[in-house]
This record gives C-alpha cells, sequence and structure tokens, in this order.
C-alpha cells in the first residue's frame, strides 16, 4: 500500500527460489488456490517480516500472529531482495531489506503461530468485507479484495462434502486448509447460506493424509450440524490457559463509553483490542484491571484479550458482546 501498489503490479526478482516475473495477483493467487509454499514466502519477503508482523498487529487486533518460518524449504523470511515493479505507467525499484524482527512472542523459532480465532477472524474480515464496519476492513486495493474472495471460493477444502452434506451444494464455501507435518493440519472456512453464515476453524494432530481427512470431516460435522439446528445465535468466546473474567459496565454519564474489567488470578499484565483498537488496562486491587472503551455505533463487537505474567503469556480469550 505504502507504493500505492495493486495485484495488477508487475514484479521481477530474484531469490532463493529462482527468478520471479509475474503479477502480484499471480502470487497471491498461487499462494490461497494451490496453496504454494513458494508463493507464501515470497509474499511475506515482498512485504517485509517486520512490516508484516508489527502492522498486522498493532492495526488489526492480532496480538498473536508471528509470521518468521519459510514454508518452501529454503532459507528464511528475514532478506528483501530488490524488485523491479511497473503497474500501468508507472515504474520503480522497491529497495532490498533486511528485517530485525525479534524471535520472541511465545512462538518458538522458526515456527509461525496464531489462535484458530484469528484465522478465522482474518477470514472473516476479507470474505464480509463489504458488511462489516470501516474500521475492521482491511487497507487493500478494492479489485484485490475480490480476487481474494474469488480465490477462497475456489480454493479446495478436505471438509467441502460434510459442508455441502449440511448446507446443501448451493451454498457458498470460502476456505483455506493448511498442513504443516508432521505437527499439525487445519483447515478454516466460511459458508454462506442464504442469510446464514457458519464459520467453522479446527486443528488435529497430523498423522496421514486419510486419516487427517477422515477425522476432520467427522469434527466438523458434529459441529455445523449443531450450529445449523442451533436457535438462537452463537456468540464467539474462546479461552486458554488462565482464565479470565470480564464484566462490561456502562458509563451512564457518557452514552458511547464502556468500561471493562477483567480479573486473572496471578497475572501481572493485561493487553486488549476491539476491531483495529487497543484498549490500555490498568491494574486495581484484587487482581482486577479496567479499560475504557468508546464505541461509534450498536453493533456486535469482540474482545481479545493476552494476560502475561512477568513477561509471559499466560492466557488468552476472545469474548463477543453486544451494545444495544
Amino acid at each position: 500500500k505504502k507504493f500505492q501498489l495493486t495485484g495488477d503490479a508487475v514484479l521481477k526478482f530474484s531469490d532463493q527460489y529462482g527468478v520471479f516475473n509475474g503479477s502480484l495477483h499471480r502470487l497471491y493467487r498461487q499462494a490461497i488456490v494451490s496453496s504454494s509454499n513458494i508463493a507464501y514466502d515470497r509474499l511475506v519477503k515482498i512485504t517485509g517480516l517486520n512490516e508484516m508482523n508489527n502492522h498486522l498487529k498493532l492495526n488489526y487486533g492480532l496480538p498473536n500472529l508471528v509470521l518468521q518460518c519459510a514454508y518452501g524449504g529454503k532459507g528464511n523470511l528475514l532478506k528483501t531482495p530488490q524488485i523491479y515493479y511497473h503497474q500501468n505507467k508507472r515504474k520503480g525499484i522497491l529497495p532490498s531489506r533486511v528485517s530485525n524482527y525479534s524471535k520472541s512472542n511465545g512462538c518458538s523459532y522458526p515456527e509461525n503461530c496464531t489462535t484458530l480465532f484469528e484465522l478465522l477472524e482474518v477470514l472473516r474480515r476479507v470474505v464480509l468485507d463489504e458488511k462489516i464496519p470501516y474500521k475492521q476492513k482491511f487497507d487493500v486495493d478494492k479489485v484485490d479484495k475480490f480476487r481474494l474472495r474469488e480465490c477462497l471460493l475456489k480454493a479446495p477444502s478436505k471438509i467441502k462434502k460434510t459442508i455441502q452434506r449440511i448446507f446443501g451444494k448451493k451454498a457458498k464455501i470460502f476456505s483455506k486448509d493448511g498442513l504443516y507435518p508432521p505437527h499439525d493440519v487445519l483447515v478454516t472456512a466460511l459458508i454462506e447460506k442464504g442469510n446464514g453464515l457458519y464459520m467453522i476453524a479446527l486443528s488435529i494432530p497430523h498423522t496421514n493424509r486419510v486419516n487427517n481427512k477422515r477425522r476432520l470431516n467427522k469434527i466438523s460435522y458434529l459441529t455445523l450440524k449443531t450450529l445449523k439446528e442451533s436457535k438462537q445465535e452463537e456468540f464467539l468466546q474462546e479461552n486458554r490457559g488462565t482464565f479470565l473474567d470480564i464484566k462490561i459496565n456502562f458509563i451512564k454519564e457518557k452514552k458511547n463509553k464502556v468500561k471493562i474489567y477483567v480479573k486473572g488470578v496471578g497475572v501481572d499484565q493485561i493487553s486488549g483490542w476491539i476491531e483495529k483498537k487497543k484498549i490500555e488496562f490498568t491494574k486495581g486491587k484484587n487482581e482486577i484491571f479496567s479499560g475504557n472503551f468508546i464505541f461509534m455505533r450498536k453493533d456486535i463487537y469482540v474482545l481479545v484479550l493476552n494476560a502475561k505474567k512477568n513477561g509471559k503469556l499466560t492466557g488468552y480469550k476472545t469474548f463477543a458482546f453486544e451494545i444495544k
């Protein structure tokens, strides 16, 4: 975005995988539809490891996201090569860069880290871009947003037949699977059927291709069937590690302000995000932290919390709440 480049930009550069000469759209299509690890590595290097991690963390409320691992099998992601580009009548050079991104944040090097919630949140913001508030949108060209949704529609899914079994063959399936042998296999999907929207993210230990698919479909069938038959909207909540108790109070003197209280036993720091806004928490008595959130509209909001003790992550919570 800094250089005003879109998916139509044609790039030429050399890296550990050879010479690339093609459009940015071609790269992200390969990464999503074909699940190309080389295309993924190149996209991260084009953006820059520092920019990719820090920008997403600070501006989009994705505190557990750490990208530092090259999936293509060669080298690392620290160095961005010099890139020649042209788009329409503009030509130029993106200078080479070396990232100094810290190998920390509770993520063992050289692994990539995130949570199932964050994977679904990114998928939701891309697919539902035209329906979500401006503050939740990614700062991406409108044409590229459309192309990204088309790529997600065309991407293969290990649970496609299960989704069609429950919602029918006319259901739209926006999906992205992942495989990290010998560790994990995961699927994420957003399903549109009529006026209904359903989201699912699953991760299981990797064994073999046949067993992976069988287990994923068994779990997804039971989960999606329950969601479809539910008579009320299910609000999102996820808890890991230290349990965090939340209380939200409206401030009578200010109609658009709420105070959020969080209690975590043995916790000395709480970090929070709502949409792109970071919520500052201060510690009070009895291990209770408090922070303020000013809202611009009545809607459903998702609060993301990280709990730390002595600088080490000990708890994580996502919590949806509604302001009526």
